[in-house]
């Protein structure tokens, strides 16, 4: 994320005996924010600041501390998830967590939660009367295990396969309906000469992506969830099949894919060397015109099915809030609301008409808005069942094991079996 991008697990961390210092110290913005012009929050992200969200927050910052002129906004921006990792890790172990800090619903963070560290996040959004402004997702995919919201959610995310008219057409190929027409689609491409998918392996939650289609499109979360509980493993039939399918697909991924990073498989689908590109609508942004509008040689197709008989539609897919945002419990003052009120009053209208970035709430309006940002927002109020992220739900030591061997398994370094042998082992060790 990441999860999202951006959906990538956060607070990954095996520090559970520092979790009671989490809860005792304060925010640094502790000593200032005790009325609205005296409000200073530091909140460590870990995205980078020119996203759109993060603009559209700074620039509703600026606008707020015009009739605020104590107010501060400091941005601490990590966007290198070990290096955010590692700085969370010592916060947390010695009591100074921030103001504000990024974090997705994994398991590390319960544990944070459950501390006592953070604001529960639902019952201010129903003191300051923004939690119906939500698209249900925002409210959904920030949940806890016990219902309760402690992140806030600023993206409105839907995934989908990316991809070049022109490329197709010139391959004599259609969008693909099913995920076995997928491979054939790319045996296609490469035949012709183009290179099929664009794929970064820097951060190595998009493997974990095509590792998830079969077993969503065939019995929805029941597996991933099965992981999580022990009630299943990755050598039952299921995860064979799909650790066969992404040693199938991963042949089509551009040379060099493994150790490529975000912005490198992006610009090789945006430049028109790759066919396919899988990817949130994050990175909207990329595919459209100066107006707004979607640049013509785009266009996407939703997680394929696996056959006739799946457990899930073809509109549930991989959709998400992105990365949450916790709150020191020690930093929810008034102050801290009343600038809250104020930020959910303006994010959703900030981010989509000034940054071209879909948020986690609804516009005021839709008037003026290109089509694909229309299609994009109803789509994503339209997901019913929505897959869970594997490096979300899983604990960060497996998640570490399924990325290393994933990329293994794709080079051809060892079969299905071998890698489900090795994702099993870190599953008992680590439940």
């Amino acid at each position: 994320m990441r999860l999202a991008r951006r959906s990538a697990a956060l607070l990954v961390m095996g520090m559970a005996g520092a979790l009671a210092l989490s809860a005792c110290g304060a925010g640094d913005g502790d000593d200032a924010n005790g009325d609205d012009d005296a409000l200073s929050i530091h909140w460590l992200a870990a995205r980078s600041a020119d996203e759109g969200m993060m603009q559209a927050i700074q620039k509703i910052a600026d606008e707020y501390k015009e009739d605020h002129p104590g107010f501060e906004l400091e941005i601490e921006s990590i966007p290198s998830r070990p290096d955010y990792l590692q700085k969370v890790r010592i916060l947390a172990a010695s009591g100074e967590l921030p103001d504000w800090f990024d974090a997705d619903t994994e398991p590390y963070f319960e544990e944070i939660v459950a501390s006592g560290a953070t604001a529960d996040v639902g019952a201010i959004y129903d003191e300051i009367g923004v939690t119906d402004n939500f698209y249900p997702i925002g409210l959904d995919y920030p949940k806890l295990e016990d219902g309760s919201i402690h992140s806030m959610t600023f993206q409105g995310n839907i995934e989908h396969f990316w991809y070049n008219k022109d490329l197709f057409a010139q391959a004599g190929v259609e969008v693909p309906t099913t995920l076995d027409e997928l491979l054939d689609v790319s045996e296609k491409l490469e035949e012709a000469g183009i290179t099929p998918i664009a794929m970064e392996g820097a951060d190595r939650w998009p493997q974990m992506r095509y590792l998830s289609f079969l077993p969503f499109r065939e019995s929805g979360n029941d597996f991933i969830e099965g992981l999580k509980s022990g009630d299943a493993q990755m050598s039952d039939p299921e995860g064979i099949a799909a650790a066969t399918y992404f040693q199938d697909i991963s042949q089509y991924f551009q040379d060099g894919w493994s150790s490529g990073d975000y912005a490198t498989a992006r610009d090789l689908f945006v430049s028109g060397g790759a066919a396919i590109y899988y990817i949130g609508s994050w990175e909207l942004p990329s595919f459209l015109d100066e107006q707004g509008e979607l640049l013509p040689q785009f266009d996407r197709f939703a997680m394929p099915a696996a056959g006739s008989d799946d457990a899930t539609l073809l509109t549930d897919m991989f959709a998400h809030a992105g990365i949450g945002t916790a709150i020191n419990v020690d930093s929810d003052t008034p102050a801290m609301r009343e600038w809250m009120k104020y930020l959910f009053s303006r994010f959703a209208d900030v981010s989509l008409f000034d940054f071209n970035s879909l948020p986690s709430m609804k516009p005021t309006t839709t008037e003026g808005l290109s089509q694909i940002k229309i299609d994009l927002l109803d789509e994503l109020n339209g997901v019913k069942d929505f897959a869970h992220v594997w490096d979300v739900r899983l604990d960060p030591d497996t998640v570490d094991v399924i990325a290393r061997e994933s990329t293994n398994l794709a080079l051809g370094q060892e079969d299905p079996e071998q890698f489900a042998k090795l994702v099993d082992e870190a599953l008992a060790q680590n439940q």
